[in-house]
């Protein structure tokens, strides 16, 4: 008999398939990191993270770089209108309300004004309009000094003859008097603090040059009340604020100096061009107020200023130099019509030679750059290697 075929056992015949293994559970498991390691994460993390404020160190790092095209004139000097327009409205506000309820209506008008203004101010930077936030973060700064001086005098620092007599009788607070014969005046120096953080806080916010000017001339109106005070107890009113003046100038052209050796390399925005104009005019202050000095200290006052004119073209900066040519020819005027006895004569000498001066200034600007390697022979190599790049 022939053998049967095999048989293929059907497909619904076949054994049973064997259930999957069970997935295991997964647990999530938080790895704690070592200490030191955690350590060390953290530190690497604030290190990245920019700092809150801006350090002394870390100031030049912080400055922008070349700012885009401003717009065109006409809609600058459109936008500067309504910015006095708003100041007059606001100031126009302050005086209804000190007609209607004394200093402390004009001084809660003013405050509304400047929280208006501040408000806004902030919304033109998150919106990058920065001409616009620029000239709030100015118009801001004179509403607080008003807010500030109407509150003085609704609390009565301020006598009633003569309220913005500056040689006026000391405030009655009894914090005038710091020692005994030290006079400070606190009316003046919080006149001018307040609106000085201000413009710190919006020199931060904006980082535009201008408001760094701003912040120069309100820290150098606070220090000059500071130091006047104890200059007064001193007896040394007029010669020790003629040293000052020059101290301090000369104090805020290195700290322009520092700004263009670190701002230039990196091409970052001239902030250096207020701090170099506001010291040149201090020092020349300060040095006009040494017309008057024995014999031989008139070599050294004419050779500062030489070295100063060296220094100016050395660094490109020719505006530098007319201020300091203006100052002596307003000294030159001054000599001339003293010994002509006119004072027609003074006033021509002075408009003859500042024209001089402004045409030399034209002349000069595009020229300066070009210059400037001429005059560094006195300074080191690696300032002359910071400085090859023009301002910016």
């Amino acid at each position: 008999m022939p053998p049967e075929p095999a048989t293929v056992p059907a497909p619904d015949s076949a054994a049973p398939a064997q259930p999957a293994p069970e997935q295991p559970e997964v647990i999530d498991v938080e790895v704690l990191e070592p200490l030191e390691e955690a350590q060390a994460r953290r530190a690497a993390e604030r290190a990245a993270r920019p700092p809150p404020i801006i350090q002394v160190t870390d100031v030049i790092h912080a400055l922008p770089h070349k700012a885009a095209p401003l717009p065109p004139p006409r809609w600058i000097v459109g936008q500067t209108l309504i910015a006095v327009s708003a100041g007059a409205v606001a100031a126009v506000s302050a005086g209804m309300g000190h007609v209607l309820f004394g200093p402390a209506g004009a001084c809660v008008a003013a405050l509304f004004w400047a929280v208006v203004v501040w408000r806004k101010t902030a919304r033109f930077q998150a919106e990058e309009q920065g001409v616009r936030a620029l000239l709030g973060a100015h118009l801001v700064l004179p509403l607080l000094a008003l807010a500030v001086w109407q509150m003085q005098e609704a609390a009565g620092w301020w006598p009633p003859a003569k309220p913005l007599d500056m040689f006026a009788d000391p405030p009655l607070d009894t914090l005038a008097r710091a020692a005994p014969g030290l006079r400070l005046d606190w009316r003046w120096m919080a006149l001018a603090g307040v609106p000085l953080g201000a413009a710190v806080y919006w020199l931060i916010r904006l980082r535009r040059p201008a408001m760094l000017a701003v912040v120069i001339t309100l820290l150098w109106l606070v220090t000059f009340q500071a130091v006047a005070g104890v200059l007064q107890a001193m007896g040394l009113a007029f010669h020790g604020m003629t040293v000052f003046m020059l101290l301090l100038g000369g104090m805020t052209l290195l700290g322009g100096f520092y700004i263009d050796l670190k701002a230039r390399p990196a091409g970052l925005a001239d902030f250096a061009r207020w701090p170099y104009l506001c010291g040149a005019a201090l020092l020349g202050a300060g040095w006009w107020s040494l017309t008057v000095v024995p014999g031989p200290l008139l070599l050294v006052r004419y050779a500062s200023w030489l070295f100063f004119l060296v220094a100016a073209l050395a660094v490109s900066r020719p505006s530098l130099v007319a201020l300091a040519l203006a100052v002596a020819g307003l000294e030159l005027a001054f000599g001339v019509g003293a010994l002509a006895g006119s004072t027609l004569v003074t006033a021509g000498l002075w408009l003859g030679w500042m024209a001089l001066v402004a045409g030399l200034l034209v002349w000069m600007f595009p020229r300066a750059h070009g210059w400037s390697r001429r005059w560094q022979f006195w300074m080191p190599r690696a300032w002359r290697e910071a400085l090859s790049k023009p301002p910016g």
